[in-house]
């Protein structure tokens, strides 16, 4: 599904990302692991085309992504929430969903709406609030939602704990198992035993890689731990 190969990525100066190599096989759900600025964040913006100085192959359902600009890679099928809640604030929550849609050729925004107010029914009661004036949780969940309505293959969500209260955090097992998608999270080492119980409630295979100073070390099956 996915595969990536001797990734590198420079900010300035500094060499982030140090030869990252992996691969994603449908129905699984892997974990990033690691320290704050070590490169977690660079790996997922790498892979989605979103930093410009990278180095090194990503292929996702056996076509490369080399060249490709984000909005080809997730018209694609290629998902991704990034970690600051980025929505656009000066439209509705519905009008938030509704543009995520219309990056897929094809869907049905009706359809879009329904699965996403499903998962997160606040934002049903929020549709016509502007986005800018949620809470952060809210803003999180929102940015959940709008990338499930591209209904992609797979879904990159960095920090997918941050910002939401402990009740809600339950709220991802529920996104991550809604449909035929395979899951790649990244968190923090205290996201530990978060991520864990997440992947035990997805199912498959489960593997947990750690970055340290750019590079992985692991791909630890889960009873490793």
């Amino acid at each position: 599904m996915l595969e990536v190969e001797d990734l590198h990525a420079f900010y300035g100066s500094s060499h982030v990302v140090q030869g990252v190599s992996f691969s994603i096989q449908h129905g699984e759900a892997v974990a990033l692991m690691g320290r704050n600025g070590v490169g977690k964040t660079s790996t997922l913006k790498s892979i989605m085309g979103l930093d410009t100085r990278t180095q090194g192959e990503v292929r996702f359902d056996g076509t490369s992504m080399n060249g490709l600009p984000p909005h080809a890679r997730a018209a694609r099928g290629l998902g991704y929430v990034p970690e600051e809640r980025a929505v656009f604030p000066e439209m509705t929550v519905e009008e938030n969903i509704r543009i995520g849609a219309l990056a897929q050729s094809g869907s049905n925004q009706r359809e879009c709406l329904a699965r996403a107010y499903t998962l997160f029914p606040v934002l049903r009661e929020r549709r016509q609030q502007m986005a800018g004036t949620l809470s952060g949780g809210q803003q999180k969940m929102l940015a959940l939602a709008r990338a499930i309505a591209l209904r992609p293959k797979l879904l990159m969500v960095d920090e997918p704990s941050e910002g939401l209260m402990p009740a809600n955090v339950e709220l991802i097992t529920k996104l991550i198992d809604f449909g035929d998608r395979i899951a790649f999270f990244y968190g923090t080492l205290s996201d530990l035993e978060y991520t864990l119980r997440v992947q035990d409630t997805v199912g498959g295979t489960a593997r947990t890689y750690h970055n340290v100073g750019g590079t992985f070390c692991g791909g630890l099956d889960n009873h490793a731990f």
